[in-house]
């Protein structure tokens, strides 16, 4: 008798567990929304492209060496590189403010979050540490971001990854050439 009590004991509290996570109510356009006019989107995209002024400078970087055909930049190639990068940030910042990233944004956060954990985090929001901790882990979005994206570029230049990696990055190069003069 104890152990069939406990059998069913285990099984609703399974069986509850499990209908809590099956019947999550999907999050609504309106707590969506709600979430949205909360939040600066400008401002919060502005922090992280702050954050990753470094990551503009680089591809500009990449793109000047890329374009002249040699790996280091002379003093004029640096000041156009410096030209580039801000032409970069100013096109990044024109994208974030187009309505589309609005919308998208949007859409994935109502892939992602139930009604109930949206309800939580708009509460949480509220609060002046909720907003320092968003804020905080957008800035560390963008510090990651730089982070890889320099330890990325150190490894590339190792030795190591060269004899690794080399080959098998001048094959494709040598299969994309032959398709492009397929066509």
């Amino acid at each position: 008798m104890k152990k069939n009590s406990r059998s069913k004991i285990l099984f609703g509290s399974l069986f509850f567990a499990f209908s809590s996570m099956t019947f999550a109510t999907p999050a609504t356009d309106q707590s969506i929304n709600l979430f949205f006019n909360n939040l600066n989107l400008t401002e919060m995209f502005e922090v992280y492209q702050n954050k990753n002024t470094a990551a503009y400078d680089r591809e500009a970087d990449q793109i000047i060496k890329q374009y002249a055909g040699h790996s280091a930049l002379t003093t004029d190639e640096h000041l156009l590189s410096i030209k580039l990068s801000l032409l970069l940030q100013n096109f990044s910042k024109d994208f974030i403010r187009s309505p589309e990233i609005k919308t998208e944004l949007k859409k994935i956060y109502k892939e992602k979050f139930t009604e109930e954990e949206m309800q939580a985090y708009i509460k949480f929001l509220a609060t002046p540490e909720g907003r320092s901790i968003f804020y905080k882990s957008i800035e560390i979005s963008g510090d990651l971001s730089e982070m890889g994206s320099n330890i990325m570029h150190k490894v590339m230049q190792t030795p190591e990854f060269e004899k690794k990696y080399s080959k098998q990055v001048t094959e494709i190069m040598q299969q994309l050439h032959e398709l492009s003069h397929e066509n």
